[in-house]
């Protein structure tokens, strides 16, 4: 298990989602990818750009997640892991399957959010969409949902 990819989604979770993959990627001596998919540019999904304050906004909710993970590339690399991070805008289950080809990745980890039924039925979930279409092994991490 060479190549792990970790799925983090900036909720909750995220440190205890990344201390796994850490420790999974020293247990393995492993390369570590960090992936949060971003939400689609707003052109991408139909939409117009809209007036300079959208599009500053956006730009800065990209940055503030390019940040933060740096933070957890920081944190993997001061115990000695290779990590890299990627910051992707798109459609979640695409972009994370086009990662674990392109990548050739062992292992994903990730957490998955325990929801009451009515709102897992409403809402959805992309961790059951991962397990569905995931071609490879998955480390998953319960997390209770705090919504």
């Amino acid at each position: 298990m060479k190549h792990i990819l970790v799925l983090i989604d900036f909720g909750d979770p995220t440190e205890h989602v990344a201390k796994y993959a850490a420790d999974l990627a020293l247990a393995f001596h492993s390369n570590c990818w960090l992936l949060h998919v971003a939400a689609p540019d707003p052109e991408f999904v139909g939409y117009e750009t809209g007036p300079q304050y959208i599009r500053d906004h956006r730009a800065g909710e990209l940055k503030k997640e390019h940040l933060a993970l740096e933070t957890l590339q920081n944190q993997f690399r001061q115990q000695n892991i290779p990590c890299e991070i990627l910051l992707i805008p798109g459609n979640p289950i695409e972009v994370i399957q086009a990662e674990i080809n392109k990548r050739e990745i062992d292992l994903v980890v990730m957490g998955h959010h325990q929801r009451p039924a009515l709102q897992e039925w409403i809402v959805g979930s992309i961790g059951k969409e991962v397990i569905r279409e995931t071609s490879v092994p998955l480390f998953i991490i319960p997390v209770q949902s705090t919504t």
